[in-house]
């Protein structure tokens, strides 16, 4: 008499409701939804009026929960997994965004309270001054009831032109024109960049992500010793043309006066 066959499915991939996924990854219902309406967590399946997530779903969750933990915005965790899911090393994608994102300077941000702030103008700014500052950036918030200031070198300029008449508001608005001409310039340094690493060209091979973030790190001082030195060769030649200007203004007055 032979031995009959045993035979056994395979054991049924783990199934979850949102809420036993939000149970799962202390994440809110109202998170996953969101997540799945920005496209970086997939829909689940539909069973009737039911929505059934799996194993994936936990995982890609628990995935996004680390990012958005480490800093990623959304957009950032977007543009990351699409890679991840192109065959690209997790490790390696958040090494090279860390290597792009990091602040290219070597100034550290200042930490003041906001009456240490106003001590250090001969006019102190309003309550309207320092919440148009938090509008537009150049005050964030900070702990213990600090504000942070991105550099000494703005503080600096700012007590000098308040120092020469200045109000604070036409300083500030200096700072957001400065910033709004240099984000334009530096996206199309970014382009140019983000062009080699990642070629729109399907058939062109992905750049090597170690290799990327060499590169970014090698294009970094290059870059921003070129923004210098065009920021200070526009800087001249707008003074020049202004100057002249003036001086050609004042000698006509002068003339019109003496006649």
């Amino acid at each position: 008499m032979g031995k009959s066959s045993l035979t056994s499915d395979p054991p049924a991939s783990p199934e979850y409701t949102i809420t036993q996924l939000a149970e799962l990854t202390l994440a809110s219902i109202r998170n996953i939804r969101a997540y799945q309406e920005k496209g970086i967590l997939p829909a689940p399946v539909k069973r009737g009026r039911i929505a059934i997530y799996g194993e994936d779903h936990l995982v890609r969750l628990r995935m996004i929960q680390q990012l958005l933990t480490r800093g990623y915005s959304i957009a950032n965790i977007s543009e990351i997994l699409h890679a991840h899911e192109q065959g690209h090393n997790l490790n390696q994608l958040i090494g090279l965004n860390t290597a792009v994102a990091n602040i290219w300077t070597e100034e550290l941000p200042l930490y003041l309270s906001l009456d240490a702030l106003a001590s250090r103008f001969s006019t102190a700014p309003t309550p309207q001054d320092i919440q148009y500052a938090f509008e537009v950036g150049v005050l964030e918030p900070a702990h213990n009831d600090l504000v942070k200031i991105s550099h000494a070198g703005l503080l600096q300029l700012a007590t000098t032109l308040i120092d020469y008449k200045f109000s604070f508001r036409q300083l500030l608005d200096i700072v957001v024109s400065l910033r709004k001409n240099l984000d334009t310039a530096a996206a199309s340094v970014a382009e140019i960049g983000l062009s080699i690493i990642f070629p729109k060209a399907p058939e062109v091979q992905l750049f090597n992500l170690n290799q990327a973030t060499t590169l970014v790190e090698q294009l970094r001082p290059l870059f921003a010793a070129t923004v210098t030195t065009e920021l200070n060769n526009a800087l001249s030649r707008a003074l020049k043309q202004q100057m002249t200007q003036y001086m050609i203004s004042h000698v006509l007055k002068q003339s019109d006066n003496s006649s």
